[in-house]
């Protein structure tokens, strides 16, 4: 599961370094996982839009900061709501075969409202929205309807536009048209320092040349932002709230 805090006190405290207010959130000074303790520790914290990472074995959460001024500059006795995003399933959306388990996400939305969260965090896979090669032929269908069950239940969505697939299970992989033009040219997916190909990510060096079929990755991207974007209009504001760009998985 993934969750998402927002609370200015809390990206003030983490900011300068201070032990994470887990009381404040209800959790104590560890979090079990399994049989064992896992302590919450951060990792090192961007500038600007502050994003810090907490990980605690099977448990993930973010503290983010969804302002430019500088949390050193905010008064330490300033509080605010913490605003709780919550991860769903990277699979629970595909192009073919609607929105996984349903029923199941239904009723965990209803319950994520009762427990008191703000909103979701949507993955939304390239390859779930655009199965086929033709530009203009996007499947939102899944993704809508996901949207309507949260505005439904309540909660706001984070929509999360994924231009890459994933490994991690039950894994997501690129378009099926782009792993055909990669299966023929493997140079086109990112390569790490050992020379292995990653099947999930098209390399940056190759986003202003033609080798999709003719055309260049960016004409790709920028169809799948501007079908989202005519897709989802009416959301905008209202249900969803932030929108977020991933190049790769984190």
């Amino acid at each position: 599961m993934e969750a998402v805090l927002t609370g200015p006190k809390v990206a003030a405290a983490a900011a300068k370094g201070l032990a994470f207010p887990a009381r404040r959130l209800g959790f104590g000074e560890s979090v079990r996982v399994g049989s064992g303790i896992e302590r919450v520790g951060f990792d090192a914290a961007m500038r600007r839009n502050r994003a810090i990472r907490v990980e605690a074995g099977g448990f993930r959460a973010a503290l983010v900061k969804e302002t430019n001024e500088s949390p050193r500059k905010m008064n330490s006795a300033q509080t605010g709501p913490v605003e709780l995003f919550v991860g769903l399933p990277m699979d629970v959306a595909s192009a073919r075969s609607g929105v996984n388990h349903a029923k199941a996400i239904a009723a965990g939305l209803r319950a994520l409202k009762l427990l008191g969260a703000y909103g979701v965090e949507l993955p939304i896979f390239w390859a779930a929205a655009q199965p086929d090669s033709d530009p203009a032929q996007f499947d939102w269908a899944s993704h809508a309807a996901l949207v309507e069950m949260a505005r439904a239940a309540g909660l706001r969505v984070r929509a999360t536009l994924c231009l890459h697939g994933s490994h991690r299970r039950p894994g997501v992989p690129l378009p099926e048209w782009v792993s055909r033009a990669a299966a023929a040219d493997p140079d086109i997916l990112f390569t790490d320092r050992y020379g292995r190909h990653h099947e999930e990510y098209l390399s940056f060096a190759v986003d202003e040349l033609p080798v999709l079929s003719g055309r260049k990755p960016v004409e790709a991207f920028e169809d799948f932002f501007r079908s989202f974007r005519s897709a989802f209009a009416d959301f905008f504001g209202s249900t969803i709230t932030v929108l977020l760009l991933s190049l790769v998985v984190s």
